[in-house]
């Protein structure tokens, strides 16, 4: 019905610009939560198109690439991320990709051997809009490019989402950067340096009460980092709250990853298998529902 009411205006772009971007936003949004991803792509480049601003646009890219990694186009996805934070938020290299990646790594080691994890956590947080929509484009590059074996991509939002960490303030993303940096650390045998990056995300997600980012980094750190200093139980328990963390905010796939991975791990521990297999009948039918 808006729809129809907006075409009865000559030209709602400009005559009615505010109402216009809402109503497109809110609809691409709702078509590519449906699955209707070629209905809200069209409506989506519609309204990138006619934005007034990058801060307009850059919700309705981020819903895209988000959609295009659940579409199983990770490809696609990460390099409209990635086009996006070169060309209109300029804080992804266009080039001398490798050398960046080793320069960003020394200055993060010399930092964190000068500061305390008090400093990190004592920084304000982030508030400017292009800084946090930066963050959630490298936290998506993140997530999507280490399940498509994008080494170099992950590599680089990570590292420069810690860059971006320290020079503007702590959000919810600054946590998932923190975790890879775990995982980065455990495949460098630096455990101790492992362990401290994932403390250190923990406590980026209470400070921040960040939701989004909690299945993967709740999957990450039990799995990769703290099987080796803590029970069981603590990690399964962990793996619990980033399923439910992560289905809450429609994040389907951290959530059934956290869940499987629990399942696993109860199995492993000697848990009664009936109580496993009905976890897993669980897990398939909320996979089917979800169309995973």
């Amino acid at each position: 019905i808006a729809f129809v009411l907006l075409d009865k205006i000559r030209d709602p772009w400009v005559q009615q610009y505010d109402l216009t971007l809402r109503l497109h936003r809110v609809t691409t949004n709702a078509e590519l939560a449906l699955g209707n991803y070629a209905a809200g792509y069209k409506l989506g480049d519609e309204l990138c198109k006619h934005s007034k601003t990058s801060i307009d646009a850059l919700p309705t890219i981020i819903s895209k690439v988000t959609a295009l990694s659940n579409e199983n186009k990770r490809t696609q996805s990460i390099e409209v991320a990635i086009k996006t934070t070169q060309t209109m938020l300029g804080v992804y290299p266009k080039r001398g990709i490798v050398w960046t990646i080793i320069k960003e790594l020394v200055w993060i080691k010399s930092y964190f051997r000068r500061h305390k994890d008090k400093d990190i956590l004592e920084m304000p947080l982030m508030t400017d809009p292009k800084h946090l929509f930066s963050m959630r484009l490298f936290s998506q590059i993140i997530t999507t490019a280490i399940q498509n074996g994008r080494i170099t991509e992950w590599l680089v939002a990570t590292v420069k989402s810690i860059r971006l960490t320290i020079k503007h303030g702590i959000c919810e993303h600054a946590a998932l950067a923190f975790t890879f940096m775990a995982l980065l650390s455990v495949g460098q045998g630096d455990n101790k340096g492992a362990i401290r990056f994932a403390n250190l995300s923990s406590s980026i997600l209470e400070r921040t009460n960040g939701e989004s980012t909690k299945g993967f980094v709740y999957v990450i750190c039990p799995v990769a980092i703290n099987r080796w200093s803590k029970s069981s139980v603590f990690c399964m328990n962990f793996l619990h709250q980033g399923y439910h963390a992560a289905m809450g905010c429609g994040d389907t796939e951290a959530g059934s990853i956290c869940s499987l991975t629990s399942n696993i791990a109860a199995y492993n521990d000697g848990y009664p298998v009936h109580e496993v297999y009905t976890a897993f009948r669980s897990l398939e039918e909320q996979a089917r529902a979800h169309a995973m």
